[in-house]
């Protein structure tokens, strides 16, 4: 007699990415983003990447609706953000399961080790960084 194992859908979370703009004065941008950086990791249950391009932050935030939510309305309620606007919301497999916030660079490297899901993203990132 065969196997009966079920297959089960992928864990599903919800995902959020935003961009904004650091109206930080040029001097404080490097402690500003690590009290970001710092700040996000602090949330356990939310993984993501932020992308920094110049005065430009990428954000994917990747979690339990409600609670990815909460913290969008954080940012956009943060004087250190200018011209927030959700670039995409909805459900899927978590992209970034280890990354409890990763601050990346906006170059066309793949980045570390990432996966073709990752890098899918990445690529919307990094195409949202850029002017125009």
């Amino acid at each position: 007699m065969g196997s009966t194992r079920r297959q089960t859908a992928p864990d599903l979370v919800f995902r959020l990415i935003y961009r904004s703009r650091d109206v930080s004065p040029a001097p404080d941008r490097g402690a500003a983003l690590g009290e970001l950086i710092g700040a996000a990791r602090d949330r356990h249950l939310i993984t993501g990447a932020l992308l920094v391009a110049d005065d430009v932050f990428v954000q994917v935030l990747e979690g339990e609706e409600d609670a990815v939510r909460s913290l969008y309305c954080r940012i956009e309620l943060d004087p250190r953000h200018e011209a927030v606007t959700v670039l995409q919301t909805g459900l899927s497999e978590r992209a970034f399961p280890c990354w409890s916030t990763a601050s990346l660079a906006d170059d066309d490297g793949p980045g570390p080790a990432t996966t073709p899901a990752q890098h899918a993203v990445l690529d919307l990132m990094r195409g949202a960084a850029r002017p125009g």
